[in-house]
């Protein structure tokens, strides 16, 4: 799901977007709130942007959601992405 997909959070995915287009991208980030806010497909959405080869969703500072990249990172079997849930009620350092 492309940024331009996401609903609420503007602030955040506006943060996110001009990382992209200054092409300034930290090593990690850490999506913190409450459940069901958002927090993993915002992540997603990042991963697209990041990973997405079209060059006219890249110049947007998003993903265009139908390359086969995108597609991956959708059904989670994107070989460069991966999602780690907690192990119990932390995330532990060897996860």
């Amino acid at each position: 799901m492309p940024f331009r997909e996401l609903q609420g959070q503007e602030a955040a995915l506006g943060f996110l977007q001009g990382a992209l287009r200054r092409g300034r991208i930290p090593s990690a980030y850490l999506f913190l709130g409450p459940h069901h806010v958002g927090k993993r497909t915002a992540a997603l959405a990042l991963a697209q942007a990041l990973n997405c080869p079209d060059e006219a969703a890249r110049a947007a500072a998003d993903a265009c959601g139908v390359c086969p990249s995108c597609r991956k990172i959708e059904q989670a079997v994107h070989p460069d992405v991966e999602t780690i849930r907690p192990d119990g009620q932390f995330l532990r350092i060897d996860q």
